[in-house]
């Protein structure tokens, strides 16, 4: 069994907050890579890692441990696509292969589940953190049929979580593909997209770990949620702390007919309410990136709030001078938030209002 783990990427989002690789960063004394790696090697996996900025911080993390390293050299031109394109030498028909964002912090229960899972390719997703989050599927009887960063609240219902299985006798496949893809100078894309672009023809099932903590770290709020999780061992540390559920119904259903999009009712997304102990908080919602996202940020601040340097870098900043949040959210998720509660007050564009259906 080969795990090949991408850790290739600097990590803008978190960089003005740490100086090393993302997965280098200590959880319980032990930095991220060596915990994913400590658990593949017990598992008895040959593990490849894949190295790109400050590759030699990754290797001090991984002293003593035997694993293959591939350099991407232009880590900071391609995605991880060619950061897996760097070892293909390691996709080997017949051999079981999983892969993994060497970013992503997670526990042997999660392994087993993926392990255990029929052998099919598999990929880990949550259904419990589909409303904020940062890679989403649209999954309907155990399978994969609409990923991406923008689908809206009513079109996702599962967060992918960033490991994935793919079976020996379908590595050949998932090798040739990758190839194709790279010959076609699709460098801008995520290793993931190799099975995303056949969908139609190769399947992708999920395996979900609800019940299961485990935390990208993408922002250094998800730092501080790993280090929270292995303080309390509350697994609901995943969650974004900033609300409290007050009811979780079943989560969106969905149907889908042809090429069109699913319709969902939506009394079944999860409400909110204010976070305890902090009540008169005003909350602002503001589109994550783009044009809007610059001036928001410019009429909030000619407003008087001091949201300091981090806007950008974080999920949400509060304001150091007035009693305001400002979460960094998908334009099109701004109306349901505000119908929820999950926000007092959205900048969006008047079409995503529109489209929303919502009177607001």
């Amino acid at each position: 069994m080969r795990a090949i783990l991408l850790a290739a990427g600097k990590g803008t989002r978190i960089s003005r907050h740490v100086t090393c690789p993302k997965s280098c960063l200590k959880v319980g004394g032990t930095s991220i890579i060596e915990n994913s790696v400590s658990i593949l090697k017990g598992r008895g996996f040959d593990v490849t890692v894949v190295t790109g900025y400050s590759r030699e911080s990754i290797a001090e993390c991984l002293e003593g441990y035997d694993v293959d390293y591939c350099y991407n050299p232009f880590f900071s031109k391609t995605n991880s696509l060619g950061s897996l394109w760097t070892a293909r030498m390691y996709l080997r028909p017949g051999e079981d292969l999983v892969l993994a964002n060497a970013d992503v912090y997670w526990e042997e229960p999660l392994l087993d589940m993926l392990l255990g899972a029929p052998r099919r390719i598999t990929m880990v997703a949550d259904s419990s953190r589909y409303e904020i989050g940062d890679y989403f599927f649209y999954v309907r009887d155990g399978l994969v049929l609409r990923y991406g960063k923008e689908l809206g609240l009513g079109e996702r219902n599962h967060e992918y979580v960033g490991l994935a299985k793919v079976p020996g006798d379908r590595v050949g496949a998932f090798s040739e593909r990758l190839e194709a893809m790279v010959e076609e100078e699709k460098y801008d894309k995520w290793w993931e997209d190799v099975l995303y672009e056949h969908l139609d023809e190769e399947p992708v099932h999920i395996v979900d770990v609800k019940d299961l903590f485990w935390s990208e770290v993408d922002y250094i709020e998800d730092y501080e949620r790993i280090k929270a999780y292995l303080r309390t061992g509350d697994v609901s540390c995943k969650l974004d702390k900033r609300f409290i559920p007050v009811e979780r119904r079943a989560g969106p259903r969905a149907t889908s007919t042809g090429d069109k999009l699913p319709t969902t009712d939506l009394s079944t997304c999860l409400l909110y309410e204010p976070a305890v102990g902090d009540p008169m908080t005003l909350r602002f919602g503001v589109p994550n990136k783009g044009r809007l996202n610059e001036r928001a940020v410019q009429l909030l601040t000619r407003a008087g709030l001091d949201l300091g340097e981090e806007i950008g870098r974080k999920l949400y900043v509060r304001a150091s001078n007035q009693d305001v949040e400002v979460m960094f959210v998908r334009a099109q998720d701004i109306p349901e938030f505000i119908e929820r509660g999950a926000i007092d007050i959205g900048i969006t564009g008047l079409d995503q209002v529109a489209e929303s259906g919502y009177d607001l």
